[in-house]
Order: structure tokens, then C-alpha cells, then sequence
């Protein structure tokens, strides 16, 4: 999995204009993303790369697929019109909101927390090019090198 991805997996965007939170690869509607409740639809979708506020922004739906939909491809477009209907977008932009705090606010803390338990930082990757805090990219930059942390000098007294 790659490191972009194993970031966003910690949290859920906020749509609210949705221009920066992608329809089908994002998670903002339901826990996980519409490509992966809907895998029939997503495989046969032509623009798989598209903003929310691309596709929302048109009645009926800016989606086009490369085939008809039929029989039960049909019942899963209806499944997700009639979940995505009821988002209303606003002037606001969009936000991410962390999973790994209550208040959705990002620490450095919580982050370093669940990457020791999870062990999910890849060894090849340092994740500069990631549009995420600074911080972010300090910390797993840090966890990457084994620079002495406070858990690695408490180990070592």
C-alpha cells in the first residue's frame, strides 16, 4: 500500500465545496471509498480522477460510463445516486479530518502512536512530495532514519 494512501486511510475528508476531495479514490461518504463500495461501477467508469464538485455540480450526475448499465450494474447506480443526492455543496473548502484524535485535529503525538503500533511506515519511502503538514513529513522522515526518539532512548536508558 502506498504511503499517500496508508495517510489518507487515518481519515475522512469533509466535503464542502469538493473541489479537492476526489469522487471515487476519497473517503468522504460511508468508511470507506466509493470505489471500493462500488467496485462494479468504478471498473467501467471513463474519468476515475474526478472532484466531487465535478460530478455533483450537474443534474443528472457528471458520470459516464463505457458501458450500458444493465441489470445489476443498474440497482448499484441507483444504490449510489440515492447516496450521494443528499450532499449539499457550499463555498467552504474542503477539510480532512483525522481519525486518530477525537477532536479530528492533527498531533504528531497520536500520529507516532499509531504508526509504532501498526508498523505501517515503508521502508523505501519518505513521503516529501505527500500534500500533508510539514510535520507530518518531519515525523515519518524521523521514523525512517531511526533518529533516537523518546521510546528509542528510553530502550537504550
Amino acid at each position: 500500500m502506498k504511503i499517500k494512501e496508508q495517510f489518507l486511510e487515518r481519515g475522512r475528508f469533509v466535503v464542502q465545496n469538493g473541489q479537492h476531495t476526489r469522487f471515487w479514490e476519497d473517503r468522504w461518504i460511508g468508511h470507506e471509498p466509493l470505489k471500493q463500495q462500488f467496485p462494479s461501477l468504478y471498473t467501467i467508469v471513463r474519468k476515475k480522477n474526478q472532484s466531487v464538485a465535478s460530478v455533483l455540480g450537474a443534474r443528472p450526475l457528471n458520470i459516464s460510463f463505457r458501458r450500458a448499465l444493465v441489470g445489476d450494474k443498474r440497482r448499484v447506480w441507483i444504490q449510489l445516486v440515492s447516496l450521494v443526492m443528499n450532499t449539499v455543496l457550499t463555498e467552504s473548502n474542503d477539510t480532512f479530518a483525522w481519525g486518530l484524535t477525537r477532536n479530528s485535529n492533527f498531533t504528531v503525538k497520536f500520529m507516532y502512536n499509531d504508526s509504532m503500533q501498526t508498523d505501517r511506515i515503508p521502508g523505501n519511502c519518505i513521503g516529501w512530495k505527500l500534500k500533508v503538514p510539514l510535520k507530518i513529513k518531519i515525523s515519518m522522515w524521523y521514523f525512517r532514519k531511526g533518529v533516537l526518539t523518546k521510546d528509542n532512548l528510553a530502550k537504550r536508558n
